[in-house]
């Protein structure tokens, strides 16, 4: 593996063999993408940092667990190699910023969708009235700890927005319980070190494949159950939505999309090469490489750039055109195939202009695997187009009332 200026190699080596010893080949791809956020953050130290910890505290996983951020921040300031008090100000800020994030889900979209469904999933308003209670009058407390335990960390966020905890009062509760998490890990990499790498790595690395495959059938099973429970009033007219609003709706839908397609991704590539398929997963890995080579002249930096851009703008791109033009131009179809049909448009831009550009050639056959990389891209695109519809239409009905409704309000 690559020995990285600043961060040695014992740390680096340790993490990923504690990898290959648990989980073989199976996590190859999960292991060049912890290879290629260890070298953001030997490029670009703070700024690659923080952005890994924004990311992480948004929800969406990424191959190595936000701890490591904390340790390695920890581990080159005790090198001198960073600030400690600017590498603590950084963590606390992305933290917190990511998990507003997140705590406006839970606000906008969450609250509605609990009240709206709950009932389906044995959480009646009574209950959710109930927990509600019990929560604001712990609210402190609840949110301190919460922040403080692995494992709840992202859950008390967005209970915290779910449950109607203001903003106001969830963030210093938040904020203090996140700094002591963060001083914690980060003290273990400046004293501690490469065995505290190694320890987290063997021990948190594993737990994230079997996070992601739980999410992926949890969120997958919630947005199907949750589809069908809601067949009976979503052809009802709605009232019509404020454009902020309805541009709300789309961004939620979009990031719920793009959450439910990489989870759906990681888990096939987990299981094909737990099956001793491993030919997607190194076409994927040569595909990446080529691509960092031709984006960035060899550097993984603005490749890294490139490809968060492409995932997280480009689906909140796809989710606002899927609402202002697939919506109202196939609205007798039912949203599932509108969004399988929907597909086809980032399917064509991605085999004919995306993989082009980053020297896959066109449907991907300049990677020499035939039509594999085809058929990789139309999964991953229908598993966005199914939920990306899933998600809009479930939010659309939670969060405006039928019209019917309305005309009959004094």
């Amino acid at each position: 593996m690559y020995a990285l200026e600043g961060i040695s190699r014992t740390p680096t080596f340790a993490v990923q063999a504690g990898v290959r010893k648990d989980w073989g080949r199976s996590m190859e791809l999960w292991e060049r993408m912890a290879e290629l956020m260890l070298r953001l953050i030997d490029q670009y130290d703070d700024q690659a940092i923080f952005l890994w910890l924004l990311i992480e505290e948004t929800g969406f996983p990424l191959p190595l667990p936000g701890d490591m951020a904390m340790l390695l921040a920890g581990y080159r300031s005790g090198q001198g190699k960073m600030n400690p008090i600017w590498a603590l100000f950084l963590l606390e800020l992305a933290t917190v910023l990511g998990a507003s994030v997140l705590f406006w889900l839970g606000a906008r979209g969450g609250r509605p969708l609990l009240h709206r469904y709950g009932r389906y999933v044995r959480l009646d308003r009574a209950k959710l009235d109930r927990a509600e209670s019990w929560i604001h009058r712990r609210q402190k407390i609840a949110i301190f700890c919460g922040r403080i335990i692995p494992g709840l960390r992202n859950v008390t966020v967005i209970a915290a927005g779910v449950f109607g905890v203001p903003y106001l009062t969830f963030l210093p509760a938040f904020s203090l319980g996140s700094f002591i998490y963060i001083a914690f890990f980060f003290s273990l990499g400046m004293f501690v070190g490469p065995q505290a790498l190694e320890t987290v790595g063997q021990i948190r690395l594993p737990i994230r494949v079997v996070v992601s495959i739980v999410l992926f059938f949890g969120l997958g099973t919630f947005l199907v159950l949750m589809y069908r429970r809601a067949a009976p009033i979503r052809h009802l007219a709605r009232e019509p939505a404020a454009e902020v609003r309805k541009i709300e709706t789309s961004v939620m839908a979009g990031l719920l999309a793009t959450l439910e397609m990489g989870l759906g991704v990681n888990v096939l590539l987990y299981a094909l090469a737990a099956a001793g398929f491993g030919v997607p997963e190194r076409a994927l890995l040569q595909f990446l490489e080529q691509a960092a080579t031709r984006v960035g002249t060899g550097s993984s930096v603005p490749f890294g750039a490139f490809v968060l851009s492409y995932i997280f703008v480009g689906g909140l791109g796809w989710a606002l055109l899927y609402t202002y033009l697939a919506v109202p131009l196939l609205r007798s179809v039912p949203p599932w195939v509108r969004g399988l049909l929907f597909s086809a448009l980032p399917l064509a831009a991605s085999l004919l202009i995306v993989m082009p550009v980053l020297g896959a050639g066109f449907f991907g056959l300049g990677l020499g695997v035939g039509y594999l990389p085809l058929a990789g891209e139309i999964v991953r695109n229908a598993l966005f187009g199914v939920g990306l519809a899933a998600s809009y239409s479930l939010l659309r009905v939670a969060r405006q009332r039928p019209a019917r409704a309305v005309e009959t309000t004094p």
